[in-house]
């Protein structure tokens, strides 16, 4: 779990950067598992800090943005689950990198 330092500095961003940076993370969770590194541990502490970084972002957020947001905390109870060598890894992969456009879309940070 991220520590409260952390918490703290990510609950002053506004949306869009806290967006943002899930998309930079979830990008990362993909690129790690393309990689084929396996570094199981990486794995985990970017999936417990999405985890933490949705759920602190959603209160910010419309309705719809939140069910959004509840979206991909499924998404990533499921991905709980995957190691970075298993057969699902690529699966999650391509969810991820899905996921990091999606969320990077809706920030507006494009705009």
């Amino acid at each position: 779990m991220p520590s409260a330092v952390v918490q703290e500095r990510f609950m002053r961003d506004p949306a869009p950067r806290k967006l943002g940076g899930i998309s930079s993370d979830l990008a990362r969770l993909a690129n790690l598992l393309k990689s084929g590194s396996g570094d199981e541990d990486l794995f985990q502490s970017l999936i417990t800090e999405l985890k933490c970084f949705t759920e602190w972002t959603a209160c910010d957020l419309a309705l719809d943005r939140q069910e959004l947001m509840l979206d991909l905390q499924h998404a990533l109870l499921r991905w709980n689950n995957t190691t970075p060598v298993s057969a699902d890894a690529k699966q999650v992969q391509r969810e991820a990198a899905e996921w990091a456009d999606k969320v990077l879309e809706i920030s507006g940070l494009l705009s």
